[in-house]
């Protein structure tokens, strides 16, 4: 006996047969539900408890200069760049080295103080850790996962710990090489303001350069003999006139010829002798700039010599401070849940999902049937079959 077509309308699902079919199987939707609560109650319970703590650190954009150089110690003017790069040494392999030496030899008590870790150990030792900043401020959350509440709380303090003294420590370490050059710059440079010192106390007294006043000795003897000479001048020319005039009366006398013989041999030695003292004025100059030159070069010498002092002496101030662009403003503490495996989340997602599934499996059995049907329906009209009629209780 073959089965009877069913109506074209029994063929087709619509949502109120969807609808109908999950009300007649409420209770393996709920079933479903269910055995999704129960596999999320296993994930918990078999799931090992991993807890976060964060400690707050502030990247101090306002660093005190007590010192008074601007170019050894200058405000911090911190960036997006300059932030990522605070980031970017929170992880890096240095600070995480110094806090696992730390960490280890809290751990060891009293054993042998660990000083070298394998690249695996950091690189796991990172994997745990996570810095990111808060929103646009100076802040950054230094976060640590571990499997107890305490030892992640202890290491992010010690990650940030490590942190400030990694950047105090390479602070101090340049700051211990320049005073280390400076010294060594200083030492030079102390004999050579000292020689040049002496070169030029020894070139003044060999070149007789000393000075009254404005005037040189060489430049006042000038002038007072270029007042001689005109004294000299006039002598000479009043002896002519003298002499002019008794030759006129053609009665010229010895004494009047004598006096302008003295006269004029007197001037004609005073210019010599001014030609002598001219010399000596250009060859007290040149000697001056030779000097000038030589005080230059003392003067460069000693102000550079004074400056390395100064900085020397800045450079140990900074020595005996901190100068870390950081500090904590809030330590972690232990954490009184655990971040994973977040319970609540994963019930609920355990009742969702089995929902779900349930669903599913009602509309895909409603498919089957009604594509059951239709194969059915296809095959006895293949077969020149009977008139419709609704599907026995069997299908339905």
């Amino acid at each position: 006996m073959h089965d009877v077509v069913a109506p074209s309308d029994d063929r087709e699902i619509d949502f109120r047969k969807i609808l109908a079919a999950l009300f007649a199987n409420v209770r393996l939707v709920l079933a479903a539900a269910g055995t999704g609560v129960v596999l999320a109650v296993l994930l918990i319970v078999v799931s090992n408890p991993v807890y976060k703590a964060t400690a707050k650190v502030l990247i101090d954009t306002r660093q005190q200069n007590i010192l008074s150089s601007e170019e050894l110690v200058k405000s911090a003017i911190f960036d997006t760049s300059a932030i990522d790069t605070q980031v970017e040494l929170l992880t890096s392999g240095s600070v995480a080295r110094r806090a696992l030496a730390e960490l280890s030899d809290k751990s060891s008590a009293g054993a042998v103080k660990r000083e070298t870790f394998t690249d695996k150990e950091i690189r796991a030792f990172l994997a745990n850790l996570s810095v990111a900043r808060k929103g646009l401020t100076y802040v950054l959350d230094v976060t640590f996962s571990a499997r107890n509440a305490a030892e992640a709380a202890n290491a992010a303090n010690v990650i940030v710990k490590a942190y400030i003294d990694e950047a105090a420590s390479a602070d101090m370490n340049a700051a211990q090489k320049a005073n280390a050059w400076l010294q060594g710059r200083i030492k030079n440079l102390e004999p050579e303001v000292i020689k040049l010192e002496k070169l030029i106390q020894d070139y003044k007294g060999v070149n007789g350069l000393v000075s009254l006043g404005e005037q040189t000795v060489e430049e006042r003897n000038l002038v007072e003999y270029i007042g001689q000479l005109g004294l000299a001048r006039a002598a000479l020319a009043e002896a002519q006139a003298k002499r002019d005039l008794d030759q006129s009366k053609s009665a010229m006398s010895l004494q009047s010829q004598d006096a302008y013989s003295i006269a004029r041999t007197k001037v004609t030695l005073m210019e010599r002798g001014l030609e002598t003292l001219r010399a000596e004025v250009v060859s007290r100059r040149e000697k001056e700039l030779q000097l000038q030159e030589m005080e230059r070069e003392s003067t460069a010498a000693k102000e550079l010599y004074a400056s390395l002092l100064k900085r020397q002496r800045e450079i140990e101030a900074q020595e005996s401070r901190s100068a870390a662009y950081a500090r904590v403003v809030q330590e972690a503490l232990p954490p009184a849940w655990p971040s994973w495996p977040p319970k609540a989340l994963l019930l609920l997602a355990g009742a969702f999902i089995g929902f779900v599934a349930g669903v599913l499996i009602v509309v895909a059995r409603l498919v089957a049937r009604f594509r059951g049907i239709t194969l059915r329906s296809l095959r006895l009209s293949l077969d020149g079959g009977t008139p419709h009629a609704r599907p026995s209780g069997r299908d339905a």
